[in-house]
């Protein structure tokens, strides 16, 4: 501070009008001063200082006069836009920057200054790789490349060695950068090449901090082509360079420097954990970002601060893709939310894009773990907020890789529960969007991975709107996906994807009213034969429950009861691998399809013991799906059980029977409300009243008949008060037959008439509609209330 002092003392005794070139030299003086202050602040009052004395200096020299001055003014100015540049997101400080440098870089070539043009070319270089790091194209990459290049053409090894060493350095992270962008292993590892040919000069005897940066950068490289080539070998070599460097940088010696490395290492160990079963190195990586953290405070160094937080959020998110809980995948997001608080999608946008992908991420898988349809909103927005950046015409494979990531989070957030249709239309979109961009021949693994999307979205669309269409599509879709995941390289997703074409042959066969699509269905057993060779047995037997609905669905379109009995052996199946404990859902969901297969079979081949069994399954299923807990499926399930329970007594009259019947009906009804669904309340008075005269009739009880009239005469005013025409015919038919019954035991002709009244009301619906069986049955029940009332008479 006191050479500043005694410099802005001597402007006070020399002027510019007196003394021009001694007053512009004495601002070149008091800029430089300011200059070196200002980069060991953190700050940047001195810099702004230095900047307005370089220009002051300026006013004096000029290209035509004094062009080395002028040159090297315009350079040391450069290099403060430099520095400021640094401490703000923006580039247009860089930009001034690089104005400068190449203005001066203008005299220098013209005044044959190699040393001075190439110690330009080289700030210039680096000032431009920074810029690219904030912008989404890769120009100022390139053009970083070619002023390094420029550099060493005057920088020669033999001349001025340290000065070779360092721009190699610097051309090295130039094609670090460009390769890492690109993905493109060549230029990583002719950055590789120029880091090592520089440790040739930099050696850590000799240059030990610089040996130290060289070790660091390396371990980047190399980290970067590990990660793109998957070779841990690589991973481990960049993990022993970054380590390499901690030897000589200490927190006590070079705490920021320290820090970097331990940034670096972090780096290599998360790349390495990645690839690795165990979760030791990603611990690791964890220690080494947070020692890292604590020299990168927010406040000083936002930008490595928030880099930071980037890192940890993939680390966390890697651990929570590992884990069952959603604690990583918690702290993965918070991670990645405090990063996006400084890059932000207009200072920094190609950070700011892939930090919303990654928090997209791990947000949508911590939504479908959890089934929690807020948190997959919120991926929803943050793929949403990536793509305000990333454009198909900008960057077309990094736009279509957020909509599949996009595309995925609407599907689960359409399959959750009460999640709504129009997530899944808009994810069926989105993939198509995708697959504008992706081709089965450039990117042939994406391609497959967002027609498998798209197939499986469909599937679950057509599922929910019986849309056959849309099982058309999804079939069409899995189909060409299926080529790309092949049985012997990647077996279980082979298996999956055949059990999504099956389901969608099936859905389709029945849609489509085309039993020949049943054959495409075999994709099924095919995905057995993968799942019965895994050690977990979880997946053979959801997919022996999906071949049961496939089976249940054919057979029902085809009356096939050798297809039923198929269908009950899958379900079966399933069931010796499932628990009621541990795999509820499915359980419930398997023996209600199996409960739902026998009563079907056991009704087509007159089997009173198929029967027996669903109502068996029925009743066990009742005691899990309780109507205070489920009340929703406990009614379905009410109903299946008193459908079983009416077809058993066909067969096997029985007063227990009967009254259970009854009472399932009754609680059923209770739950229905003839207020809530009077239509459906009235149907159920219906079945009531038909098996209290099941009762009647083999008990030889007359009291159920009487109770039975009541009850089917007020379900027929309700009927009718709502306009429920063929409902009324069905109740009355049942009435007929009631009050024949008990016209007979009364010796009551004024029953008998209201039960032929009754019947014939029911005759003209059923025949007016052409329901044929039932008119068939009015008739007979007619023609046996006309014999009694003639008998009466």
């Amino acid at each position: 501070m006191q050479a500043v002092a005694a410099y802005e003392i001597a402007l006070t005794y020399v002027s510019r009008e007196n003394s021009p070139r001694q007053w512009a030299a004495t601002q070149n003086n008091l800029a430089t001063t300011l200059s070196t202050l200002g980069e060991r602040e953190a700050g940047r009052e001195n810099l702004d200082k230095a900047a307005a004395a370089f220009d002051q200096a300026l006013t004096v020299y000029t290209r035509d006069a004094d062009p080395d001055d002028w040159a090297s003014t315009l350079g040391n100015l450069g290099t403060v836009y430099w520095r400021l540049g640094q401490r703000e997101n923006g580039i247009a400080l860089l930009d001034k920057a690089v104005a400068s440098f190449r203005a001066a870089l203008a005299v220098q070539a013209a005044k044959k200054m190699p040393l001075e043009w190439a110690a330009t070319e080289n700030n210039l270089g680096i000032v431009l790789s920074e810029i690219g790091e904030r912008q989404a194209t890769t120009d100022s990459f390139r053009a970083s490349i070619e002023a390094h290049r420029a550099a060493l053409t005057e920088y020669r090894r033999k001349r001025v060695p340290l000065d070779w060493a360092l721009s190699q350095v610097n051309l090295g992270a130039a094609l670090f950068r460009l390769g890492e962008r690109e993905k493109d292993v060549p230029t990583l590892e002719q950055a590789v090449a120029a880091y090592q040919a520089a440790t040739e000069e930099m050696t850590r005897e000799r240059t030990p901090a610089q040996w130290a940066t060289i070790q660091n950068n390396l371990s980047s490289a190399l980290e970067s082509i590990g990660q793109i080539n998957g070779d841990i070998a690589t991973l481990q070599h960049a993990r022993e360079a970054a380590e390499a460097a901690l030897t000589v940088w200490t927190r006590e010696h070079a705490p920021a420097s320290w820090a970097n490395g331990q940034l670096t290492l972090g780096n290599a160990l998360q790349r390495l954990g990645a690839r690795q079963e165990g979760n030791d190195a990603l611990l690791e990586a964890i220690a080494a970002y947070e020692a890292a953290l604590s020299e990168y405070p927010r406040e000083k160094l936002p930008l490595d601060w928030a880099s930071l937080k980037q890192n940890l959020g993939s680390v966390y998110a890697t651990l929570g893709d590992r884990d069952t809980g959603i604690d990583y995948l918690r702290e993965s997001a918070s991670a990645y939310r405090e990063a996006s608080q400084i890059y932000t999608a207009a200072a920094a946008p190609i950070e700011f894009a892939s930090i919303e992908h990654s928090l997209g991420n791990a947000l949508s898988t911590w939504g479908d773990r959890a089934n929690d349809k807020a948190v997959l909103e919120q991926a929803v927005a943050a793929y949403g907020a990536a793509l305000t950046v990333r454009s198909k015409d900008s960057a077309p494979k990094d736009w279509a890789k957020t909509q599949f990531r996009l595309g995925a989070a609407l599907s689960m957030l359409g399959k959750a529960n009460g999640g709504p249709d129009e997530a899944l239309q808009r994810s069926a979109a989105v993939y198509r969007a995708a697959l504008e961009v992706q081709s089965r021949d450039s990117d042939p693994d994406a391609w497959a991975a967002t027609q498998w999307g798209l197939g499986h979205v469909l599937l679950v669309l057509g599922d929910r709107t019986q849309d056959g269409e849309a099982f058309r599509q999804s079939a069409t879709a899995l189909e060409a996906a299926l080529p790309f995941y092949d049985l012997a390289t990647v077996p279980e997703d082979h298996a999956q994807l055949q059990n999504e074409l099956g389901t969608a042959y099936y859905y389709l066969a029945g849609s489509a009213n085309d039993p020949s699509l049943y054959q495409k269905a075999a994709a099924h057993e095919k995905a057995l034969a993968v799942y019965v060779t895994l050690p977990d047995r979880s997946l053979w037997a959801s997919v022996e429950g999906d071949l049961g609905n496939a089976r249940m669905m054919q057979a029902n379109a085809s009356s096939d009861p050798d297809a039923m009995a198929k269908s009950v052996q899958a379900y079966e199946a399933a069931l010796t691998v499932m628990s009621r404990d541990r795999d509820a859902d499915e359980w419930l969901r398997n023996q209600a399809n199996l409960a739902s297969a026998l009563s079907t079979l056991g009704y087509w081949r007159g089997d009173v013991a198929l029967l027996k069994r669903s109502a068996g399954i029925y009743r066990s299923i009742q005691s899990v799906r309780t109507r205070d807990r489920a009340p929703e499926p406990w009614a379905s399930t009410q109903a299946s059980l008193a459908n079983v329970l009416g077809m058993i007594g066909a067969k096997e009259p029985s007063p227990a029977l009967f009254a259970e019947a009854v009472a399932v009906n009754r609680a059923l009804a209770d739950e229905v409300g003839r207020d809530r669904d009077p239509d459906r309340w009235a149907s159920l008075q219906n079945e009531i009243g038909y098996q209290l005269t099941l009762a009647g009739r083999a008990e030889n009880n007359v009291a159920k008949f009487e109770e039975a009239v009541p009850i089917l005469r007020e379900a027929i005013a309700v009927q009718k008060k709502i306009g429920s025409v063929p409902g009324v015919a069905f109740t009355e038919d049942s009435l007929c037959d009631v009050l024949t019954d008990l016209g007979a035991a009364r010796k009551q002709k004024a029953m008998v008439e209201e039960a032929i009244g009754a019947c014939e009301h029911a005759l003209v619906i059923f025949s007016e509609r052409k329901m044929d069986d039932l008119a068939a049955g009015s008739a007979k029940n007619l023609a046996e209330a006309k014999a009694l009332l003639a008998e009466l008479q």
